[in-house]
């Protein structure tokens, strides 16, 4: 399971994703990611998908909408996941940007 995380957290979109739901800290759907990150919705998706079967977020659906979130039971296990995506989130320029962009899609 530490290996997948450490893949997940490798690449740099992922590791944007974990971030925004960090900061957020309830359930997004594909389109407030992809807003937020301005991807586009196959490749939002697709990096969900992955983070997904690793294990790191989780899914909820509401009607047609699939919200995710950060796997409370991963920041719980591995502590060093919260402390890296919040370090993360005050040092990336990338991730400032994401956040400014996520306040917006509010």
């Amino acid at each position: 399971m530490i290996l997948d995380i450490m893949k997940c957290l490798y690449d740099k979109t992922r590791l944007r994703i974990l971030s925004i739901l960090y900061y957020k800290n309830e359930p997004m759907c594909v389109g407030s990611v992809e807003s937020s990150l301005q991807l586009s919705q196959p490749n939002a998706s697709r990096h969900l998908k992955r983070l997904l079967n690793d294990g790191v977020v989780i899914v909820s659906k509401k009607t047609q909408f699939v919200y995710y979130e950060l796997n409370p039971q991963i920041l719980k296990e591995y502590y060093f996941l919260k402390c890296l995506l919040k370090k993360n989130i005050e040092e990336m320029e990338e991730c400032k940007e994401d956040i400014k962009r996520l306040e917006k899609v509010k």
